[in-house]
């Protein structure tokens, strides 16, 4: 069984969504327009979010080459780091803010597990296929997006078991509401095609290079 895409609604030339699928560069506001939106939409696909208090989210900014989600515990802001070259790239601020998304709707603090990344993967994915207009076809092929191994691995996993089972996510996070603390016997338990290497495998620690053999 197939997911079904999320539709965006008509809106006017006015509104946000037309600006933002432009060719020209996000203001702020725009950004903060697409991050509700996203936001919006995960909680529909995944349920609800997860309260990062005494965190609270303060915005993006652009620096180094990795995007990441990172808490500035001084001030106890959650921000989102996206890379350099997205600043003038509507297509790579979507791309970023996708991923970074599902870390802001199960705030995990410490570490990212498989799963958690697999799943921010599988919705920077269903974006793209969203956005054509931002992302033509070509783009939209895993193995061309994931250049880095671990991410493509992590996904493809995460998208097989949404296709069995669309609503695994709702089912697990209603039981431990923070992805990244699964355990391998709560998947197992819950989700009966997950085998004991798969769930060990989605519930270890996300590290972006495998160890050498």
């Amino acid at each position: 069984m197939q997911l079904q895409l999320f539709e965006i609604p008509k809106v006017e030339a006015t509104d946000f969504i037309p600006r933002f699928t432009s060719a020209n560069p996000l203001d702020t506001t725009n950004v903060d327009q697409v991050i509700s939106m996203l936001l919006d939409d995960a909680e529909e696909l995944f349920g609800t979010r997860v309260d990062p208090a005494p965190y609270s989210f303060d915005g993006i900014y652009f620096g180094s080459k990795v995007p990441i989600m990172k808490y500035r515990q001084e001030e106890m802001k959650i921000v989102f780091r996206l890379s350099n070259d997205a600043r003038n790239d509507n297509s790579k601020i979507l791309w970023q803010i996708a991923h970074e998304c599902v870390h802001l709707l199960t705030p995990a603090r410490l570490w990212t597990s498989m799963f958690e990344e697999g799943l921010a993967c599988w919705f920077q994915m269903r974006w793209a296929k969203l956005c054509p207009q931002l992302f033509p076809e070509h783009k939209c092929n895993p193995e061309v997006c994931f250049e880095n191994k671990r991410f493509l691995e992590a996904y493809t996993i995460v998208e097989e078991l949404l296709r069995q089972d669309p609503e695994a996510i709702k089912k697990l996070r209603s039981l431990q509401p923070v992805i990244s603390k699964f355990t391998p016997k709560l998947l197992v338990t819950e989700l009966p095609q997950v085998d004991v290497p798969t769930a060990k495998l989605l519930c270890s620690r996300f590290a972006q290079r495998q160890k050498e053999v």
